[in-house]
């Protein structure tokens, strides 16, 4: 064998074993595993876990040191955040200590074989909800993020930052949407640096019920198989769910900030089983029955029809370290219980079959902190 087929092979090699950062065809179902709770499950049998259960990718709130080791050499793609917080505790230009965070929290374990893909800039950064404080220099600190990837080898990493519905006004119809009024400067001058970075894109956490509640829907609206009569018809798109209309709302409010083709990725969806109206068991079950359907019918939405949509279904596990006044349901949002058996059935593969999805097992259990 000559010396240029060995190095391909070896290239090939080193890319199986996770660390090339490898992308995936378009229209994965992940899943998001905050760990914002006094009970977690064990990072070993969480990787099990997704794998037994046809799940490709795992998206993290941290890339904790534990979770990494056990996703050493998984096939798992996986997407991290460099958190508000880390960025709150620091000057946000100082390069040098954003630089240390990405060699000793990307590069280390991607050189240990954890196949790390995405890397989301700050969460929510113009969300005000609770006490939360919009992060204004958003941009800013993207922008330097996407400068220490690159001087340490990591350009091929995928780069985002994720937002919720709330940047976006109340509006009765998807044509209708923009941006609130002082988030449209700020979204405008972040989609113009998406649109100058290779690799990135536009990540979206939303949940049908809450967006349902915020503009005053029938609860039916909130689900893909709508049993009502209720649909909102928008010139020559028709809307029978929520899902849909919020998607299509963020490609408008796009649009009119001049951005039109950024891809929009699901960092979050699902369906709380407590802490508001309608937040059930049986009505989990039914919204991702209907979802992974769609998703995996690769349907698309009636602006961006017949697409492949990333999606990562929220959340692994309840967390209930969340502060009341982030909204009750922030606490139940998850699929399993703590002792890792799940709350309801689900069919990641979106085949719509009538199964309960894999019991994990083993948890540690952490010292409850009280939220006033």
């Amino acid at each position: 064998m000559n010396n240029g087929k060995v190095g391909i092979i070896l290239l090939l090699l080193v890319m199986v074993a996770g660390g090339g950062g490898i992308r995936r065809a378009k229209g994965f179902v992940g899943i998001y595993w905050g760990r914002f709770s006094t009970q977690s499950l064990v990072p070993s049998m969480v990787v099990d876990l997704l794998l037994q259960n046809g799940l490709t990718d795992i998206r993290l709130s941290a890339p904790s040191v534990n979770v990494m080791e056990a996703l050493q050499g998984s096939s798992l793609g996986v997407t991290v955040a460099l958190q508000n917080d880390f960025i709150r505790r620091m000057k946000w230009n100082n390069i040098k200590t954003i630089n240390d965070w990405v060699a000793e929290l990307l590069v280390v374990p991607i050189r240990r074989g954890v196949n790390i893909t995405t890397l989301v800039v700050l969460e929510d950064a113009y969300s005000s909800t609770g006490k939360r404080q919009p992060i204004w220099n958003a941009t800013d600190i993207f922008r330097e993020t996407v400068n220490c990837l690159k001087n340490n080898g990591l350009s091929h990493l995928r780069t985002t930052s994720s937002h919720t519905i709330d940047i976006l006004k109340v509006v009765g119809k998807p044509s209708e949407a923009d941006f609130i009024d002082d988030v449209k400067p700020k979204m405008k001058e972040f989609l113009t640096l998406l649109h100058q970075t290779n690799n990135s894109f536009y990540l979206y956490n939303l949940y049908p019920l809450v967006a349902a509640e915020v503009n005053s829907w029938p609860v039916e609206f909130a689900f893909m198989d709508n049993n009502s009569s209720f649909a909102i018809v928008d010139g020559s798109y028709t809307y029978r769910n929520a899902f849909e209309f919020m998607y299509d709302a963020l490609v408008v409010a796009m649009e009119k900030v001049g951005f039109s083709d950024v891809e929009i990725e699901i960092g979050e969806i699902g369906w709380p089983t407590d802490g508001m109206k309608h937040a059930t068991v049986e009505n989990a079950e039914r919204f991702h029955r209907g979802f992974l359907r769609h998703i995996k019918q690769k349907k698309g939405t009636p602006r961006r029809p017949n697409q492949n949509i990333d999606v990562f279904i929220g959340t692994l596990t309840d967390e209930n370290k969340y502060p009341p006044l982030m909204g009750a349901y922030y606490r139940h949002k998850g699929i399993y219980n703590f002792d890792g058996a799940p709350k309801y059935k689900i069919d990641f593969t979106g085949q719509g079959r009538d199964i309960y999805p894999s019991t994990a097992k083993g948890m540690h259990i952490y010292l409850f902190e009280k939220f006033m």
